[in-house]
């Protein structure tokens, strides 16, 4: 509930907040660390559509024709999320998942495939064949490759086509030939004839006249501006959000995950139950896909390894193959995949979330110690120049790691995902509050753990904020993915930004579609709210904090399932230098978003030029960007006149980036 008396005191600031609210900042008071470039990273996790169709450009959803028993809990969501209707239509006819019939063919599920457990077969005395639902990104490309590995009986001329399901008209073919029994890798382009929009439902289909029996297997669907097979507007949006580091493969998932099954030729990669969330792991994309990603988005790699069901040993290769020279065994295997020069991954996590019992490998904090000694002993010998960060967790987690350990930690992983237990009919402006909050608390829980890793020795402690994520499902859409997050994020930034001296990094959660920012829809890809804070986090020139302080009204909140907040200031404020000290940064958030503030700001030590820059993210608590809505929340860009004292009005609930340039002397 939100106090009556916060709410009385809110509402009289609003009515007269000149006198009461005052931003103070010295900028003569340059603080000595400048935030670290590492805070502006994001992870991937194959998880829902995260990876595949999500950063990963390849349409199909069941490329290699595996069986229902991969996709037992995800044919339900696609059909109603995704609207890809009657895809679990063929099953009692021998169709693989997604796969539905065409002509008068008969079908099974071939155990003699190519790749993986099933291939597809078709026998048609007439004419027969297969589709499947999908939507394509025709607002941006209208040409597409299609690739299988196809045999026949005999040989055949195969159609491809695409159609658009509402009509069933044709907007693009090509022919194939398969030759004859040996697998043959077959591929067409298809050039999408003017028609179709994005989001409409299509089909791809493959025919063939009979008599005769074909088999498929591994295809794939690309649109031809997928370059390495990234989705490029996810790569554009993730560049544009200032994005520096990106954590792979997880995650839970990373706690299952052997990474030689992600490597080589991806035709001849096997798929796979994802062994932390179900449904199948094609293993398409790998540790190469993900550095090209990282390398498209100008990010630095950072990898987690598994320390769940892996070892040790598996762990130290994976650190050889990324970072040896050619000339050694695992450098010589990198560079026969394409990639001779070392990757110079210089971040591994040792483990994901090993106290969670929903962990592949979950265990005792005493077992972990043992585990991470292993790994540290192995992981520094394949190259002692890499940075090791522990899981570290909450209760007694930490203390009973750190007495039981043999081997140097220097670095103890966060992870920090709050409001799983919020009620869904919680008020959301209450909750708005209770979030955005939080920050200060996590302000004294970095210091604890600070003082715990120095009390055990540890004479400069490291934290690493590998996980960040408002869960609070609340409002009409119950969504993750809505305004809320900005609060919490900005909280939460501004805390590390506080504590970086021993704060090394932060990896926010999943690139896309899940709560990372991007959201990606009938292969659409448009930004959630939250992206555009990180984009004004990531490409501030403020780096360097200075003297802060505020003068604004508080408030106290207690909401059910979020740590209860008192005496909170409605306003936070934090100001930064740029390297050369000619730009000033002021970032504000206002924590109400119930009401607007105008604060007096008074600068000292930077005399500013009359004009000012702004930029401004406002909205209601649960707004949220969708496919047919995806501009609903924006960023606001503007300008303010400024002077050594100057006026300016906080909108209810938001964020707000004032940039000042020094007046020349």
């Amino acid at each position: 509930m939100f106090w009556i008396a916060a709410v009385m005191a809110l509402s009289q600031a609003a009515n007269n907040p000149g006198a009461l609210c005052r931003i103070r900042v010295d900028a003569s008071q340059r603080e000595a660390r400048p935030i670290p470039r590492r805070f502006f990273g994001q992870f991937a996790e194959h998880l829902g559509t995260n990876i595949y169709n999500g950063q990963w450009a390849q349409v199909l959803r069941n490329p290699g024709f595996e069986g229902y028993e991969y996709f037992e809990d995800e044919v339900e969501k696609a059909q109603r999320w995704y609207d890809l209707p009657g895809i679990a239509d063929g099953r009692e006819q021998g169709l693989a998942c997604y796969w539905l019939p065409e002509g008068t063919a008969t079908y099974a599920l071939d155990g003699d495939a190519f790749n993986s457990k099933y291939c597809q077969r078709i026998a048609a005395e007439t004419s027969g064949g297969i589709r499947t639902p999908l939507m394509l990104p025709l607002h941006r490309e209208r040409r597409y490759v299609f690739g299988v590995y196809a045999r026949a009986a005999r040989a055949l001329d195969c159609d491809v086509s695409l159609r658009v399901a509402s009509s069933g008209g044709e907007v693009a073919s090509a022919r194939l030939r398969v030759p004859g029994p040996s697998w043959t890798e077959c591929s067409a382009e298809l050039h999408v004839a003017d028609g179709p929009q994005a989001g409409e439902l299509c089909y791809l289909a493959v025919t063939f006249q009979g008599p005769g029996t074909l088999w498929l297997d591994q295809a794939a669907l690309l649109p031809a501006d997928a370059k390495d097979g990234l989705d490029p507007d996810v790569v554009r949006l993730t560049k544009a959000a200032g994005t520096t580091l990106l954590r792979f493969p997880g995650g839970n998932f990373a706690s299952g995950y052997h990474w030689r099954d992600g490597i080589g030729p991806r035709d001849k990669r096997v798929s796979m139950l994802n062994p932390a969330w179900g449904g199948i792991e094609t293993n398409q994309f790998g540790t190469h896909e993900w550095m090209a990603f990282c390398e498209a988005v100008g990010a630095e790699p950072f990898i987690c390894v598994n320390c769940g069901n892996g070892t040790p040993e598996e762990a130290a290769d994976w650190i050889r193959y990324c970072n040896e020279p050619p000339d050694g065994e695992l450098g010589r295997l990198r560079a026969e995949n394409g990639h001779p020069e070392p990757y110079g991954v210089r971040f591994w996590e040792v483990g994901n979330e090993l106290w969670g019992d929903w962990q592949v490998g979950h265990c005792t904090p005493e077992e972990y110690a043992g585990r991470y000694d292993a790994f540290a002993q192995a992981m520094l010998a394949a190259d002692p120049s890499i940075q090791l960060i522990a899981n570290g967790g909450d209760g007694d987690w930490n203390p009973r790691l750190l007495g039981a350990v043999t081997q140097p930690v220097r670095s103890l992983s966060i992870h920090r995902l709050i409001g799983w237990d919020v009620p869904a009919d919680a008020d959301p402006q209450d909750v708005f509050l209770a979030l955005a909050g939080y920050g200060t608390l996590f302000d004294e829980q970095l210091a604890s753990m600070q003082q715990l890793m120095r009390d055990h020795g540890i004479a400069e402690p490291k934290l690493a904020l590998t996980e960040l994520m408002s869960t609070a499902h609340v409002g009409p859409d119950r969504s993750w993915y809505n305004f809320l997050e900005v609060p919490y994020f900005a909280g939460m930034m501004n805390a590390c930004i506080r504590h970086r001296d021993a704060v090394e990094l932060i990896t926010r959660t999943a690139v896309v579609n899940h709560g990372g920012g991007l959201a990606k829809v009938r292969e659409v890809t448009f930004p959630e709210p939250v992206h555009f804070l990180s984009r004004i986090y990531g490409s501030m020139s403020g780096r360097w904090p200075v003297a802060c302080s505020v003068t604004c009204p508080q408030y106290d909140v207690d909401v059910k399932g979020l740590p209860a907040l008192s005496s909170m200031p409605a306003l936070e404020c934090m100001a930064l230098l740029n390297d050369d000290g000619d730009e000033l940064t002021l970032i504000v958030t206002n924590r109400d978003p119930r009401n607007a503030y105008a604060a007096a700001i008074d600068l000292s030590g930077f005399t500013p030029t009359k004009g000012a820059k702004v930029r401004t993210l406002a909205a209601p608590p649960t707004a949220i960007n969708t496919w047919d809505n995806p501009d609903q929340v924006a960023l606001a860009e503007g300008t303010a006149d400024a002077a050594p004292t100057f006026d300016h009005t906080f909108p209810p609930g938001a964020f707000t980036e004032i940039v000042l340039a020094r007046k020349p002397s």
